[in-house]
């Protein structure tokens, strides 16, 4: 298959919870990983997958030892970004990232 992505993905794996709107329940969490990261997506590998189209709010959990050094953070950050189900494959969901991310320390 041809790679049709423009930006470069890195072979990440890292913590994530994602999130999406329940109109019974408000945002309701799921525990995913990442299997790769680029700035503009992911790919989450997760136990239940999304529908497409389905907007999420993701946060991932990174570690920053060499960070803290400069900036006195906590041992984590977490990065909260919202995106879109773009791709379902078996035992994950491609995620396109809107262009607005937060980043906090994590606790």
């Amino acid at each position: 298959m041809e790679e049709k992505r423009g930006m470069t993905r890195y072979d990440l794996v890292v913590p994530a919870v994602v999130r999406t709107a329940n109109s019974n329940r408000g945002l309701q969490g799921v525990q995913a990983y990442t299997r790769d990261v680029s700035s503009q997506g992911t790919f989450l590998k997760m136990k239940q997958p999304l529908e497409l189209g389905r907007r999420v709010e993701i946060e991932l959990y990174l570690s920053i030892n060499k960070l803290q050094e400069f900036f006195k953070l906590h041992e984590k950050v977490c990065v909260k970004v919202r995106g879109e189900v773009i791709r379902i494959e078996q035992g994950g969901v491609g995620i396109s990232f809107d262009k607005r991310y937060t980043i906090l320390p994590s606790m």
